[in-house]
């Protein structure tokens, strides 16, 4: 199977599993609401981890925008908001350089989503 039609089966994938949580959350106890929460900002962090990764590679805007097309209304929005904010970072020149942008931007959604 091709590697970006893995990865939207997985964008796909999150996207359910995330509104499946939100939904939950109210009707969960305080400590699965945690581990649930947990569990949807480690799959945001991976989307823009994987945006930023395409973004310090070389890969258009146009490009990212269409391999996260999703059916998904809340997936959509959300992947339109870390792309936007993915490319105002300028590409770095080292491979050291991309990581530590990619990385950056995975704690940076992390952070957000968790607060």
């Amino acid at each position: 199977m091709a590697k970006s039609t893995m990865t939207n089966m997985k964008h796909k994938t999150f996207a359910a599993v995330a509104l499946a949580a939100t939904m939950m959350l109210p009707s969960v106890g305080a400590q699965a609401a945690n581990n649930d929460l947990n569990e949807v900002c480690v799959d945001i962090a991976s989307l823009a981890g994987n945006i930023m990764d395409d973004r310090q590679n070389g890969v258009s805007k146009a490009q990212v925008t269409k391999k996260t097309n999703s059916d998904n209304e809340a997936y959509q929005t959300l992947a339109k908001n870390i792309i936007t904010e993915a490319y105002k970072v300028p590409q770095a020149k080292s491979a050291a350089d991309k990581d530590k942008q990619v990385d950056n931007f995975i704690r940076q959604y992390y952070n957000k989503c968790a607060k």
